[in-house]
């Protein structure tokens, strides 16, 4: 081989890892944007996460259920709002009424 052909054959080959170099960076760039919004996405999805139960707990906070009161005729109304009261108030609830 001659000593001009071996220069080309350098030249390509430099040229040649230039590209790769390149592609590589992009790609480098790429991941890394990419890795940067994994890490907000994952951060905001644990964010709703704690929304949801602290949303979770507030609901189950305003629901209460309670058993064991017969209730019956209309006329009782009032008889089960005491005997309601009664028990949230042993059971420290705090709860205000709609009207």
């Amino acid at each position: 081989m001659d000593m001009e052909r071996i220069q080309k054959v350098f030249i390509s080959r430099q040229e040649n890892m230039t590209q790769i170099n390149r592609k590589l960076d992009n790609i480098t760039t790429e991941m890394n944007q990419l890795r940067n919004e994994n890490i907000k996405l994952k951060d905001q999805v644990s964010k709703q996460d704690d929304r949801i139960e602290k949303l979770e707990r507030e609901v189950r906070k305003k629901i209460t259920i309670v058993r064991g009161i017969n209730e019956g005729k209309e006329e009782r109304n009032g008889e089960i709002k005491g005997e309601i009261r009664k028990v949230m108030k042993t059971l420290k609830v705090d709860r205000r009424e709609k009207n």
